[in-house]
């Protein structure tokens, strides 16, 4: 027959089986001979069950070849290739099989075949709602670090008996799934069962794979499918992008310049109603994030371009920038800082806090009004890996100290050397030295973030209000009198510390991100440093997340010798710290310190310094090319020191 177009009256071929078992399972096959101008979207339909079936067919290919048999299969029979029709189940005695005379070419009706379905038959379909074919392939959006992105895959059974799946799933690194929680019951014949994939990952790459699992299907007893997606320490989205979505009125024109060569621009509105840019991130999960926009500037655009971000039930923000200035140039750079990446410079314009139940979505707003021309170009995106405190924004007086960078370089001296002795951290030496830091204010009780993406760390200058307790000898925990494990510590009333946001905890937590690990939800399990909220008068030291064990936290610390300043706390006789194959020691000597090597090989002798409460320098001698000073603080009944090695 020749192909129709859709608008007339169809023409059908029809094939009728009658005398069938009311409930059973069938499965249709087809054949026809293959030419070059016959349709490619031929059309065979299946009626007689509670809901019409259908599958399309290429009838240019054979039909025991791709793409025909990529979903149900096909075979060779009576000299002639056959492809399956999805299998189908029938309520009363008949089915009806047609063939659409609609089409892009000519129709070929040739023979029908069909057998009962007596075993499990297995298929899957995919996020859209299509089957995917044994081996086929389901992409993921693209996502940031620590930001679970989810794929709803539905398992049917189309058999004639109930589907047992085996309970394991094999998954790509990467990856998580909840199939166990429908892998326990069988799924009868026309029945079905949904789960989910789950990519998420601490660190940025691309992640691609398989995911299979088992069943007593007779078409497929291992189902497999190929995965692909992509962890992004940024997302942008461009004004050219699909995904992340932009939008825009027929009003904004485009042109070629800006970041990934295009941007659209319109002339200022004076007065409503605004017709302003739109680009949307989804499936984001709640916490702190980095707006930056770019533009190309020229003399003409305006200088009140005003972006407006909303999200979840935050409330919304709005900034204003200059777009006749270059984006990463003041005033525009000024609260936030610039950056160049893609060709392009970047300002940002926002640390926005998304409050609400995931996934959420993000909004950036360029409105039309201005006093002249508007870019609309990219907008770029961050996740700031958070601590909060735990009782959000301080409602009363700050009772601890405003971060100075004098303080802030002493406490992330001891931070370092405390992560390098762990077994992550002595791994991720170079990210620790990459770390760089910056004292900013945070929106919404947010003490610090991490920017993995440029290794940069913003502190609170005033620890959301609360202020900071900042300890002169910050790994002897003196001050927290009450140990929660061995890992937490909390200041009881009347100590230093009580009240105040401890700074170690913060600055190890947020160089925790940097070490590739994800903040935890208090809810997940036992406190630690990662966990995503600090309470006030708590100290929390590096545990599991960082290698080390209950055990470990009690003995001495190791950790290499570095190319930078660290600082490490002695607080009683006889522990030492053992760097390399070096170990120091303090011990009081006619009511001053002093510091010997343990190592019988090492001639080094020994260092005095005058008993002091503040910091004082003293002679310093080489050990393998580095030079060591020895300080004391405090009185020798403390039995407290210092070490710097530099």
């Amino acid at each position: 027959h020749g192909g129709m177009s859709v608008g007339s009256t169809d023409q059908p071929a029809t094939w009728n089986f009658t005398g069938l078992t009311p409930g059973g399972v069938y499965q249709v096959a087809v054949t026809w001979p293959t030419y070059a101008n016959l349709a490619t979207n031929a059309t065979f339909s299946l009626t007689g069950g509670s809901n019409p079936a259908s599958t399309t067919f290429n009838q240019q290919q054979d039909p025991n070849s791709p793409p025909n048999n990529a979903l149900y299969g096909g075979f060779v029979e009576g000299g002639s290739d056959w492809g399956n029709l999805v299998p189908y189940q029938i309520t009363g005695t008949t089915l009806t099989v047609s063939l659409s005379a609609f089409g892009n070419g000519n129709i070929v009706a040739d023979a029908v075949r069909l057998v009962p379905v007596t075993t499990p038959y297995v298929t899957v379909n995919g996020p859209s709602g299509a089957a995917i074919s044994v081996g086929g392939s389901v992409g993921f959006p693209t996502t940031l670090t620590n930001q679970p992105v989810s794929e709803s895959f539905t398992i049917q059974n189309l058999g004639g008996q109930p589907l047992v799946l085996n309970p394991a799933i094999t998954l790509p690194t990467g990856y998580t799934s909840n199939y166990s929680s429908i892998a326990s019951t069988p799924i009868a014949t026309g029945g079905s069962a949904s789960f989910n994939v789950t990519l998420s990952s601490t660190t940025a790459g691309a992640y691609n794979g398989v995911v299979a699992f088992a069943s007593n299907a007779g078409n497929a007893q291992t189902f497999s499918f190929s995965v692909a997606g992509v962890v992004s320490n940024e997302l942008i989205a461009d004004d050219s992008s699909a995904s992340p979505t932009f939008s825009a009125s027929a009003n904004w024109a485009t042109t070629t310049g800006g970041y990934n060569s295009s941007s659209h621009y319109r002339s200022g509105l004076a007065t409503g109603p605004d017709d302003p840019a739109t680009w949307t991130f989804a499936n984001l999960q709640p916490g702190l994030y980095q707006i930056a926009v770019t533009w190309s500037a020229n003399g003409t655009r305006a200088t009140n371009a005003t972006y407006t971000i909303s999200g979840g039930t935050s409330s919304p923000v709005a900034t204003t920038v200059n777009q006749q200035q270059d984006p990463n140039s003041a005033p525009d750079n000024t609260p936030l800082g610039g950056f160049a990446e893609g060709g392009v410079d970047w300002v940002n314009i926002a640390q926005f806090s998304l409050s609400g139940t995931a996934p959420l979505t993000l909004t950036i707003r360029l409105s039309a009004l201005g006093n002249g021309l508007l870019v609309a170009d990219a907008v770029h995106l961050v996740f700031l890996h958070p601590q909060r405190a735990a009782a959000g924004e301080s409602a009363g007086a700050q009772v601890g100290q405003t971060l100075t960078a004098a303080a802030l370089q002493s406490v992330v001296a001891v931070a370092e050397a405390n992560l390098l002795a762990t077994p992550l951290g002595a791994t991720h030496a170079a990210a620790l030295a990459a770390a760089r830091f910056e004292i900013a204010t945070l929106p919404g009780g947010y003490l610090g973030a991490t920017n993995v993406a440029s290794s940069t760390i913003t502190l609170s200058a005033n620890a959301a209000g609360y202020g900071w307790y900042i300890d002169a000898s910050p790994l002897s925990a003196s001050a927290f009198g009450t140990a929660v494990s061995p890992f937490v510590f909390v200041a009881d009333p009347g100590s230093p510390a009580y009240g105040k946001i401890d700074l170690l905890t913060v600055v190890m937590h947020e160089l925790g991100h940097l070490l590739e690990l994800p903040s935890v939800d208090l809810v997940a399990g036992p406190i630690s440093l990662m966990t995503t909220t600090l309470h006030t008068g708590e100290r929390r030291l590096p545990g599991a997340e960082f290698g080390v064990s209950a055990e470990a936290a009690a003995a001495p610390v190791t950790m290499p010798l570095a190319n930078l300043l660290v600082a490490v706390p002695i607080v009683s006789e006889p522990q030492g710290f053992v760097f390399h194959s070096v170990a120091i020691a303090v011990e009081s000597s006619g009511g001053a310190p002093n510091a010997r090597a343990i190592e019988p090989d090492l001639a080094v002798g020994s260092v005095e310094a005058v008993a002091t409460a503040t910091r004082v320098a003293a002679p310093s001698f080489a050990v393998a090319d580095l030079d060591l000073a020895f300080a004391w603080l405090g009185s020798p009944t403390n039995r407290a020191a210092l070490l710097f090695f530099e």
